[in-house]
């Protein structure tokens, strides 16, 4: 499989993971609301989250430019690893796999994309 091939994979899964979790957090099922309140967090950050994700969705997506793609990688990148330390700090060892899977896929995504930025 060529790595043209694996990026558009992994882009795509980034993609689709984002944007289900967006729809999510706009819905604000109490299993959601819990789990933020848990780790401290506003009833209202969901929405907010939400709305980068959809966002950021389109931008791993859609023909931008590669600066727009990089805010988007760089912001997923900092929900990921604010929700893996987050769970962390709580004691919730067993939620961190999750964002960290993700997270790899979205590495992945960032590394073989041939138009991207790579600062």
């Amino acid at each position: 499989m060529s790595h043209i091939t694996i990026y558009h994979i992994a882009t795509w899964m980034s993609a689709l993971i984002a944007f289900v979790t967006a729809i999510a957090y706009f819905a604000r099922p109490s299993v959601i609301i819990k789990n933020f309140s848990t780790l401290g967090y506003p009833t209202y950050l969901p929405i907010l989250l939400g709305v980068w994700k959809a966002l950021g969705t389109i931008a791993l997506i859609a023909p931008v430019s590669p600066l727009l793609r990089e805010w988007a990688y760089a912001g997923f990148t900092f929900n990921y690893t604010g929700a893996m330390l987050s769970h962390i700090a709580c004691k919730e060892y067993t939620k961190v796999l999750p964002p960290l899977i993700v997270f790899g896929i979205l590495a992945i995504s960032y590394f073989l994309n041939p138009n991207q930025l790579h600062f």
